[in-house]
């Protein structure tokens, strides 16, 4: 397979994965091995995030600029409603940020193991399903957010640094078992997403400046544009499905995903 149809087709797997709750590293950690595609590791996944964030501003941009707006207000209560959505997102940032930084390497490994990359996906899909089961009821908006939410929320995007449990699956649900209404635990989601995004690209790019980087820029184009167009619609979509209550449809895909990559990874290939 030529390096430009791989990287065409792992930056539609990022733009689709990245979004909807299945898991955006589990599913290219599954991929790199089906297709065998290993060029510019770690600098291709930095382009393919970036085509993410870019994703996200286009979709919730209005949503920054309103909390960007709230702070810099004349209006007491803007400014008080600005500050504290800024103060939910730095709470709900630091477990995810101290989890990076202590279980670095114990999470690197798990990359390397396409056979708990399938379990942990069926854990995800399981996940996904408990506000469908529980039929928690949605009572509360994003204004109405305290703390404990945040925190809670927060230490849900930290299990996602597991290739395998999707950080957007995991907040949102965990905003649903909260009680959020869909559409609320979403904006939450990839609001908390920018700064997560910010910060892993931070550690990232100095990797690549420490270690020296040679590439191919052509498949990173491709790359980039699959992902920013496909994650585009994929992001669209996933509000969709929490507006029509399809959310949960997703786990069921999750459990088959990882039970079928079980089965191959164990029976069918050696890894």
């Amino acid at each position: 397979m030529s390096e430009a149809l791989a990287a065409v087709i792992l930056g539609v797997v990022q733009g689709l994965t990245e979004f909807l709750p299945i898991s955006s590293s589990g599913h290219l950690v599954l991929t790199h091995y089906l297709i065998d595609f290993k060029q510019g590791d770690l600098f291709f996944d930095v382009v393919l995030h970036v085509a993410s964030l870019v994703a996200v501003l286009l979709v919730f941009g209005k949503d920054l600029w309103k909390i960007l707006q709230d702070n810099l207000s004349g209006d007491m209560q803007q400014r008080r409603t600005g500050r504290k959505v800024i103060l939910f997102l730095v709470i709900g940032t630091l477990p995810a940020a101290i989890a990076g930084l202590t279980a670095k390497d114990q999470v690197a490994r798990l990359f390397e193991s396409p056979l708990a990359v399938s379990v942990l996906l069926m854990i995800n899909g399981s996940l996904l399903l408990l506000p469908y089961l529980l039929k928690r009821a949605a009572e509360y908006k994003l204004d109405e957010m305290k703390l404990d939410n945040a925190l809670f929320i927060g230490l849900s995007q930290a299990l996602a640094l597991m290739p395998g449990i999707s950080r957007s699956g995991a907040t949102i649900t965990m905003a649903m078992l909260m009680r959020f209404q869909p559409q609320e635990a979403a904006r939450f989601s990839f609001l908390l997403f920018i700064p997560a995004i910010v910060g892993a690209l931070g550690l990232e790019v100095r990797e690549l400046v420490a270690g020296g980087i040679v590439v191919d820029w052509t498949p990173l184009a491709l790359g980039f544009v699959a992902a920013l167009v496909t994650g585009y619609f994929a992001l669209r979509w996933l509000l969709q499905l929490l507006t029509q209550g399809k959310f949960h449809l997703l786990g069921y895909y999750c459990i088959v995903v990882g039970l079928a990559a079980l089965v191959y990874f164990t029976y069918w290939t050696k890894v």
